[in-house]
């Protein structure tokens, strides 16, 4: 399922009027009288009674472990609560990464914009990471591997796309290297279109709008030269071959 920005966002904000406060805060705990699974079909939450009244939904691997008669005082609430929390964010960075992966600064900042408290969201990073959902070497490997094939970027532009994305230095420059050591064929297959469309330019004006061309998606200059250079050669070439 796609994340969208429409989605309502949780709030974990505590209420600051005594009125609002829910029964098991005010009294300080309570016993458990019921756990029952929400109506919603295929839901996996459970709804938690104490003395008789709602008091708290959870997750139900946390939830159903309770029983009825059993005493919560407000810190084993509290401590259920906040791992509800880490669980809530668990599978909401499981629904961020179902598109593709993300880097671990990636999934912070979704979390963060939803309003999870920093140590939800740390123990949910933890767990992605414990399962190898989240891993910032891999995942830089993913997106050069995707940038190369569907569109070629310079190392200079893969640099800059990296750091934003929170990947630490050196791990960005081993993605990198491959790409860093064989240029020019990156700079050839991503100028290949371009070049199509400038096939009615003289030799100078070519030159000139794809150098900046490539220039722009981070390629070094001498790299630029040798694929302008090989771009030049096909395009005449096949110009010649249309007008004989």
């Amino acid at each position: 399922m796609a994340w969208s920005r429409r989605t309502k966002k949780p709030s974990w904000r505590s209420k600051s009027d005594p009125a609002e406060l829910p029964v098991w805060k005010v009294n300080g705990g309570g016993t458990v009288s019921a756990v029952e699974y929400q109506a919603r079909a295929g839901s996996e939450r459970v709804n938690v009674s104490l003395d008789g009244e709602f008091a708290f939904s959870l997750a139900a691997e946390l939830g159903l472990p309770l029983h009825e008669g059993q005493q919560l005082d407000a810190v084993a609430i509290q401590e259920l609560l906040d791992r509800d929390q880490g669980e809530r964010a668990y599978q909401q960075a499981l629904h961020f990464l179902a598109a593709r992966p993300r880097s671990a600064t990636e999934v912070r900042r979704r979390l963060t914009e939803y309003d999870y408290p920093p140590a939800a969201i740390d123990a949910a990073l933890a767990r992605l990471e414990r399962h190898q959902l989240v891993d910032d070497q891999q995942f830089a490997e993913y997106w050069v591997g995707q940038r190369q094939q569907f569109h070629p970027r310079g190392p200079r532009a893969l640099r800059a796309e990296l750091r934003r994305k929170g990947i630490d230095t050196e791990t960005v420059d081993a993605a990198i290297e491959p790409v860093a050591e064989d240029q020019e064929e990156a700079a050839v297959q991503a100028g290949a279109r371009k070049a199509q469309s400038l096939h009615l330019l003289d030799e100078r004006s070519f030159t000139q709008t794809m150098t900046q061309f490539l220039v722009r998606r981070g390629f070094d200059y001498g790299a630029t030269r040798s694929a302008v250079r090989r771009l030049w050669v096909s395009v005449a070439g096949s110009a010649e071959q249309v007008d004989e």
